[in-house]
């Protein structure tokens, strides 16, 4: 992951990978799995574990992003 924001209001957590520089909606996220994610001492893992298996996600394209 090189970058995540969280939206409290709307819930949703983005995340970009490194890998292919692509960026992720997450929906649904409750606040205090953002601040899980920052503690982590394994981004990743914890994304892999925590987030990715729980909550629905799609792909996020620039325009979209522009307007977050």
């Amino acid at each position: 992951m090189i970058f995540g924001a969280y939206d409290r209001k709307a819930r949703v957590l983005y995340l970009c990978y490194r890998d292919n520089i692509r960026t992720y909606r997450y929906k649904r996220v409750p606040p205090q799995e953002w601040g899980n994610l920052l503690n982590a001492s394994s981004k990743g893992t914890y994304v892999n574990q925590y987030i990715k298996p729980l909550y629905e996600y799609d792909e996020v394209s620039a325009p979209e992003l522009e307007a977050v």
